[in-house]
């Protein structure tokens, strides 16, 4: 039936009006004050019971209040200052849920100084006792001066749901408690951008003393003090004390962590991914070390499967670990700091006073990598291994495979303490992994580090590379076996060559040095070490080892067990040391690239053969001992003695076969016209005249003898 105009006009705007009634809650949104001169409603309670709330709603709120008796439930825009109390123990914002359980409301504080106090969840399920202050899907606080304070629940003391926004402002949450995770925020998302953020004194029973969720920090300055994790139950592995994640991400800004404390893992933050990048940060006197049962307690600052380090100022002090990590745990793997300075003071643990990366469970392994920056570790301790770094332990499980890599860089290792590894351990004296360290480039410097049994600085299972390139490396004043009183020595390492067949590597580039003022040592019992002394062509620096500083001669003793080859570059021996083990085992090879340099002291190499292909110069009056039980051979040498002091020239001592093969030239500096003052002449240990050139050749000796001494007179 065709309908007539006018009804045609009525249904168009029936239409129209419906349309307008349906948009009608987000587009008519409303703002309504409470309390104060002019207020819509005198408190919060009258207007939430008024039933004039709709979805995107702002409430003004201009004076304290206490009224609520439960909270509000629509999505609104929150504004104004006062101090907002419940009358009864209720939270001052639940979101509504869809039919699957799914928060659906929203709230935004956007103040001028607001405080959220005393509010408190009550119910059975862990949804009506979540969030003390706030239970939304998301919660955004924009600017103003905000604080939640003394508001408790079981999860989110103050505020709990699907993501939390933090942006500018002053932001202070203080004193929240949460019965199991998350003592200030329990979300799954947590961003906190810019502004002046304080947690202080939140407790969670679980974990993340102040906030528990993926969190993100931008910028701003950011301050966790006093905050505590893992109180509930002993035997509940509580983390976190300030921050317990999923991943954690700190860009910029300046951000303070001190004295929080974790029942197990992560003292300050503990989590996944742990990435801080840039910005000036601060870890001090936080713990994991509060639980009273035999739980591990790892990571005193932080403990992450993977933590990462990048840039900034970063500063470690005075925290501590239980077990592991007094500083940093990396617990499945990683530990990697790459520029920037940092800072590791006073840590303590039992392995790793300062930092520690293992996995947790049987496939071992643990990694530590230094790259770039300037980097200090002083006064570290570790009652097991690695006084600043332990890379390789597993507690519980097989000993796994550790390796520690410093690459460029300055890198400063000071009066760090340990058991072993004064200062690095890789791998574990009792276990059968492979603990490996790596050095190179950069300048390193290892002092006055001390372990109470193997490796004075480091303790290294398998293999080791030291590789200077750019700068100098110096061992000075560290010591190991100090728990036993007399029996204290210098060290600046020790080889553990746990599988019989490790390398060590000592290479100098052009123009660089690596010092060695204390020896070196390995394991007497596994005798196969290889030692490898500038084997590329272009290691044309010096490697020098020096008992200038000590009196006694164990001190001055490189007790290196294996096979030692110099291809390149310059040995020196200074200070009257002895460079390795015994005369009865193992080699030393000076190849014709090579040269050994010894100083005005009595200096000595043993081992069952040296062969020496290379130059030998011998400064002043000084003396080179060739001390083997097997042969000494020469094998195109060139010996330069220096005659400038009282026309009198050093001296080769040696024990053992003499093999002389080929041509071995003697080159005298200092020499008047062939003949001494007093008519002295080169004489061979029978003080027989060998030549008056200046050039002379070796008389050729292959008979057995117990002692040969060429003096040159």
């Amino acid at each position: 039936m065709m309908q007539s105009p006018n009804q045609v006009l009525a249904r168009f705007c029936f239409a129209i009006s419906c349309a307008i009634l349906y948009l009608a809650p987000s587009a008519m949104a409303a703002t309504y004050i409470v309390g104060g001169a002019g207020a819509d409603y005198v408190n919060l309670e009258a207007l939430r019971t008024s039933g004039v709330l709709q979805d995107g709603d702002t409430i003004i709120i201009n004076a304290d209040d206490n009224s609520l008796t439960t909270g509000f439930t629509n999505t609104l825009i929150i504004k104004g200052k006062g101090k907002i109390s419940p009358i009864v123990p209720r939270s001052f914002f639940r979101s509504t849920e869809d039919g699957y359980g799914t928060r659906i409301k929203d709230i935004t504080l956007n103040s001028d100084s607001l405080e959220f106090s005393g509010f408190e969840t009550t119910g059975t399920t862990g949804v009506e006792r979540s969030g003390g202050a706030i239970y939304a899907s998301n919660a955004s606080i924009s600017g103003g001066t905000n604080t939640f304070s003394n508001n408790s629940a079981d999860g989110g003391g103050a505020i709990h749901g699907d993501s939390a926004t933090i942006s500018g402002g002053t932001n202070t949450f203080s004193d929240n408690t949460a019965g199991y995770d998350g003592g200030a925020i329990a979300n799954m998302y947590v961003s906190i951008t810019g502004g002046e953020n304080t947690f202080s004194g939140n407790t969670a029973g679980i974990r993340g003393g102040a906030i528990t969720g993926d969190v993100t920090i931008y910028d701003g300055i950011n301050m966790f003090s006093d905050n505590v994790a893992g109180t509930l139950y002993d035997n509940i592995a509580g983390g976190g004390g300030a921050i317990a994640g999923g991943d954690v991400t700190i860009n910029g800004g300046t951000n303070t962590f001190s004295d929080n404390t974790a029942g197990a893992d992560g003292g300050a933050i503990a989590g996944g991914v742990i990435n801080i990048n840039g910005g000036a940060n601060v870890f001090f006197g936080n713990s994991a070390s509060a639980s009273t049962l035999p739980v591990r307690h790892v990571g005193g600052a932080i403990a992450g499967n993977s933590v990462n380090i990048t840039g900034g100022a970063n500063t470690f002090s005075d925290n501590e670990a239980e077990s592991e990590g007094g500083a940093i745990a990396a617990n499945n793997g990683g530990g990697n700091i790459t520029g920037g300075t940092n800072t590791f003071s006073g840590n303590t643990a039992s392995f790793g006073g300062a930092i520690s990366a293992k996995r947790n469970d049987d496939s071992g392994g643990g990694n530590v990598t230094i790259s770039d920056g300037t980097n200090t570790f002083y006064g570290n301790s570790a009652t097991f291994c690695g006084g600043a770094i332990s890379a390789g332990y597993n507690y519980g499980f097989n000993y796994g495979d550790g390796t520690v890599t410093i690459t460029g860089g300055t890198n400063t290792f000071s009066g760090n303490t340990a058991g072993s590894g004064g200062a690095i351990a890789a791998g574990y004296y009792y276990g059968d992994g492979n603990g490996n360290v790596t050095i190179s480039g950069g300048t390193n410097t290892f002092f006055g580090n001390t372990a109470d049994n193997s490796g004075g600085a480091i303790y290294i299972q398998h293999n080791a590379t030291f590789r200077a390139t750019d700068g100098n490396f110096t061992f000075q004043k560290n010591k190991d076996n100090v728990q036993w009183g007399t029996n204290e020595k210098a060290n600046a390492f020790y080889v553990n060559n746990d599988a019989n067949n490790s390398t060590l590597t000592l290479a100098a580039e052009d123009e660089q040095n690596i010092y060695f003022y204390d020896p070196i040592t390995s394991n007497l019992s596994n005798l196969n070490l290889i030692i490898s002394i500038n084997n590329l062509a272009t290691d044309t620096g010096t490697v020098v080892f020096d008992g200038s500083d000590y009196t006694r001669s164990i001190d001055r003793h490189s007790a290196v067990y294996g096979y030692t080859t110099v291809g390149y570059g310059t040995l020196i021996l200074n200070g009257s040391v002895v460079y390795g083990g015994t005369k009865d085992f193992g080699s030393f090879t000076l190849e014709q690239d090579a040269t050994l340099s010894t100083d005005a002291t009595i200096n000595r190499i043993q081992a069952n053969q040296i062969m020496l292909n290379g130059m030998v110069d011998i400064t002043g009056s000084g003396t080179l001992e060739l001390f083997a039980v097997g042969s000494v051979e020469f094998d195109g040498i060139t010996l330069t003695l220096d005659l400038e002091s009282n026309n009198a020239s050093g001296r080769v001592a040696i024990t053992g076969t003499v093999n002389s093969i080929g041509t071995n030239t003697v080159v005298l500096q200092a020499w008047e016209n062939g003949i001494f003052g007093g008519g002295r002449h080169l004489l061979d240990r029978k003080r027989r005249s060998i030549s008056y050139a200046r050039s002379v050749i070796f008389c050729r000796l292959t008979v057995p003898i117990d002692l040969i001494q060429f003096s040159f007179r």
